[in-house]
């Protein structure tokens, strides 16, 4: 009485998809500062919550190691105020679409 593959392979994929979810909905890490940050797929990769002069700010940017091999955050990236940011989010299953359409 075995299972026939295809339904273990669509086990382990079901698997794989709930890691995976439970891996995004681990809620939100703290920095040395104290901030909220989440991992964007790797360590370089964050979306920070931020205070910057009395405004919040999500900042999605790219971290190095220093020499005392702490994560700073580095030159590249995107700080949104709350207007920015809510407008991404009113947008982003129409850009996730073009996205799959593209790709």
């Amino acid at each position: 009485d075995e299972e026939p593959r295809s339904s273990k392979r669509k086990d382990e994929s079901k698997d794989d998809e709930d890691r995976q979810k439970k891996k995004q909905k681990s809620g939100p890490k703290k920095n040395d500062q104290g901030e909220s940050y989440f991992s964007l797929g790797n360590p370089r990769k964050r979306a920070t919550i931020r205070s910057f002069k009395g405004k919040l700010y999500v900042d999605i940017r790219e971290h190095y190691r220093d020499d005392q091999e702490e994560w700073k955050p580095g030159r590249k990236g995107l700080m949104l105020n709350a207007e920015n940011w809510e407008s991404l989010k009113q947008q982003i299953e129409e850009i996730d679409a073009e996205y799959q359409r593209q790709s």
